[in-house]
């Protein structure tokens, strides 16, 4: 796990996925609730999953790729849009529930993977200018 204040900053939403893909888990398994809890979990990714997903493809993303971790940043990209697909899906909810719960924890598996080669590949003055925009620009 990246031990960079930054990087476990950026890293802050995983808590929230894995809430709700625990959840999600749950909600699948109550057929009488599932087509409100997909659509609460759709809610709770929008909020809370997709702003990380966008601060590290603007943020982090553009910075690996500049130092050369072109399939790092290709895996990160397709695990983000697996995710993306997962909370969008028009499916069975309870089906759908529990996609998303999968495609959740992997993405947190991943991200945590993505983070730790950032600790290891980007120089201390990326890390700074990284810092700087995502400070300075407002999150939800």
């Amino acid at each position: 796990m990246a031990s960079d204040p930054l990087l476990t900053e950026l890293g802050d939403y995983h808590v929230a996925a894995l809430t709700l893909a625990r959840k999600a888990r749950v909600a699948a398994g109550d057929p009488a609730r599932s087509a409100s809890a997909w659509s609460a979990a759709r809610r709770a990714y929008e909020l809370h999953i997709e702003p990380g997903l966008r601060d590290l493809e603007q943020l982090l993303l553009p910075a690996l790729m500049q130092r050369g971790c072109t399939e790092v940043v290709a895996r990160a990209l397709a695990d983000h849009r697996d995710l993306r697909d997962a909370a969008t899906t028009d499916s069975d909810p309870s089906g759908s529930l529990l996609d998303l719960a999968d495609a959740l924890i992997a993405h947190v598996q991943a991200s945590r993977d993505l983070l730790d080669i950032a600790e290891r590949r980007l120089r201390p003055e990326d890390l700074a200018n990284i810092a700087h925009t995502y400070h300075r620009d407002p999150h939800p």
